[in-house]
């Protein structure tokens, strides 16, 4: 595991909620808040995800609780911050990560050739 940049306990004794937390970018975010102190909810749409991830979190050290939402749903989705709110109070952050792709608009789209930027 690589040392993390930001003093030890940054987060200490704080709730983060991290949607997407169960895979990717996501996960390692999570993964590096709760090294740092950070309590972190764990979200996604996908319930797979999340138990694998939360159990990496814990394996370390870290703490972590799992809730399967869905943000796409916006508003939609209220009785989930209700949760958070009861079931932790006031949280300190949220990185909200969980991406969303609109095939809808994305279908007959074309891929165009990339030009390759390069670098000095």
């Amino acid at each position: 595991m690589m040392q993390s940049i930001y003093r030890p306990g940054l987060f200490a004794d704080q709730v983060i909620v991290v949607s997407g937390g169960g895979t990717g970018i996501g996960r390692a975010t999570s993964r590096e808040l709760a090294a740092l102190g950070a309590h972190v909810v764990l979200c996604s749409r996908s319930p797979e995800h999340l138990e694998p991830a939360r159990a990496e979190i814990e394996a370390a050290g870290g703490v972590a609780t799992a809730l399967t939402c869905n943000i796409r749903r916006g508003r939609k989705d209220a009785p989930q911050e209700a949760v958070l709110q009861r079931e932790f109070g006031e949280f300190r952050a949220a990185a909200r990560n969980g991406g969303a792709v609109d095939r809808t608009h994305s279908e007959g789209a074309q891929m165009r050739e990339q030009t390759p930027v390069s670098g000095a």
